[in-house]
């Protein structure tokens, strides 16, 4: 799921939906394969999807377009983290500063979920059970987990801790 200008985005196989708060309007085909991911970046809908692609939505012409072509086979995750956008792939990191691509970081590993917190970018992936953290200059190791695979993070604040967290999955 992803939003943008106030409709929310889901994708279903290789199709993109539109929910415009009243009722479900078929928006795209991207692929023949899976949407991985969607995220809102600098007003528009990027998807990242089973091969390796990160397409583009602008509102304003109502298209989608190919963005990027990773050397990855898939791009499992996008996140935004000051001011850029990145594309978790299996096995690398791309960022996108609003005018180019650059591969970031190599994990040898899927990137199942990013999210921005305190000042940093968490990368979790998938085979290796390692959190990265970036801090807008290096990636480190931020947590070597004993299960294999992390799925997802999340960022919260709840009534018991009013300080926002980071829990994984």
């Amino acid at each position: 799921l992803g939003s943008l200008n106030g409709q929310l985005y889901a994708a279903t196989g290789g199709q993109i939906w539109r929910f415009d708060g009243a009722s479900w309007n078929f928006n795209a085909v991207l692929t023949a394969g899976t949407v991985r991911a969607l995220r809102a970046f600098a007003g528009r809908l990027y998807a990242g999807d089973d091969s390796g692609r990160v397409w583009a939505y602008d509102p304003g012409l109502d298209r989608w377009y190919v963005a990027f072509q990773s050397a990855s086979a898939v791009i499992e995750s996008l996140g935004v983290y000051d001011g850029r956008l990145f594309a978790g792939g299996n096995p690398n990191i791309y960022v996108f500063n609003g005018t180019a691509w650059d591969t970031t970081h190599v994990t040898n590993a899927a990137v199942n979920a990013l999210v921005a917190y305190d000042n940093r970018l968490f990368a979790a992936t998938q085979n290796t059970g390692i959190v990265f953290q970036f801090d807008g200059a290096a990636w480190t190791t931020s947590l070597d987990a004993t299960e294999n695979e992390v799925h997802s993070l999340s960022v919260h604040a709840g009534p018991e801790n009013p300080e926002q967290a980071v829990s994984l999955g």
